[in-house]
């Protein structure tokens, strides 16, 4: 059972995609997307959701539901249409547990059968994302279970589908410190310098270069673990790497 919520719908600006995971179900390609896999407690994770209609008929009463660990907190940002701002969407919170234990379901709304008064089709090729944060006041490693959607072929069959996979799930953690700075190993090969970072596996660092320890400069930024590769660092006399967290 869901209780509703009318949900005034914000710009969320695009960020590093750290985590990105989706599937293929029909003529529907779905995937969820993480900025980052670690914060600080009561500080936000990002989740974008984005679909796309690849088939050539048109989509009705389009919804998407996650599965969310009761402890944290869910904030609508944004829902957008082919890049233009949906305000008349319906968002939906569920009971404690309906679905997975420990888990609230919370549930984005495009349009409601059976006349779709809000104008919110999928037409074939046509791209929809669902923004929304995730918060925890309490440190520790959360596991969101498999996500679902539905919509509404009534072109054709009129029928109803949706579909999620266990390889959808998705491990979020909140820390109430920054985690311990990560281990860089340079190797040399074939004129170029690889550079492995090592640590908090989902911490997102930014690897900085200097050449006098006093002046620094971002060349990569990634989440734990990950390579970089510095083409040009063999040609500098000295050069200096570190790895500062992006919190």
């Amino acid at each position: 059972m869901f209780q509703q919520h009318r949900a005034h719908a914000k710009v969320c600006l695009g960020v590093l995609l750290a985590s990105t995971l989706g599937f293929t179900n029909g003529n529907v390609q779905v995937v969820r997307s993480f900025n980052r896999t670690v914060a600080l407690t009561n500080a936000s994770i990002v989740v974008t959701l984005s679909v796309t209609n690849v088939g050539t008929n048109t989509l009705r009463g389009f919804w998407y539901s996650d599965q969310v660990p009761s402890s944290l907190t869910i904030n609508p940002l944004s829902v957008t249409l082919q890049g233009q701002v949906v305000t008349n969407f319906t968002f939906e919170s569920g009971w404690d547990g309906d679905v997975y234990p420990g888990c609230t379901p919370y549930r984005w709304v495009l349009e409601l059968p059976t006349n779709f008064a809000q104008a919110n089709p999928l037409v074939p090729q046509s791209v929809a994302q669902i923004v929304y944060s995730i918060t925890s006041t309490n440190a520790g490693v959360f596991s969101l279970a498999q996500f679902d959607w539905a919509a509404y072929d009534v072109l054709n069959t009129n029928a109803v589908f949706g579909y999620s996979e266990s390889t959808d799930a998705q491990s979020i953690s909140f820390v109430a410190s920054p985690p311990a700075a990560p281990t860089l190993a340079c190797h040399e090969s074939a004129g170029e310098v690889q550079l492995q970072a090592s640590g908090h596996t989902g911490a997102t660092y930014i690897i900085q270069a200097s050449t006098d320890l006093k002046n620094w400069a971002p060349v990569s930024t990634n989440t734990l673990p990950f390579t970089f590769t510095d083409a040009g660092a063999l040609s500098i006399s000295r050069r200096y790497f570190r790895a500062q967290w992006l919190p």
